[in-house]
């Protein structure tokens, strides 16, 4: 992960700990490693939609997450937020790439 101009690691492990199958969504949710420390709960959400008509295969994503805070000391998860922005803003560049 790079935040404001530097490289770092941040190590989590995730937990499935929901499936909307009828709605398209998945919770995953930090239970261990670097953003669970500040971060009592920290879960992100991905909530796929098909995108109808034109007869393509295409689909839109959104995601959000939920987090609460140890304390109000503890910053909003900024860095996290740019970092899964990017992500996903890359993704979608390579899948319309191999379209």
């Amino acid at each position: 992960m790079v935040t404001e101009g530097k490289s770092s690691v941040v190590m989590t492990k995730n937990k499935i700990t929901a499936v909307d199958h009828e709605n398209r969504k998945i919770t995953h949710t930090v239970i261990e490693g670097d953003l669970a420390i500040g971060y009592p709960s920290f879960a992100a959400a991905f909530h796929i939609t098909p995108i109808q008509g034109g007869g393509s295969n295409k689909s839109m994503v959104k995601w959000s997450v939920e987090y609460e805070k140890e304390n109000e000391d503890v910053p909003a998860p900024t860095s996290f937020m740019k970092l899964m922005d990017g992500f996903f803003k890359e993704l979608d560049a390579k899948l319309v790439e191999e379209a």
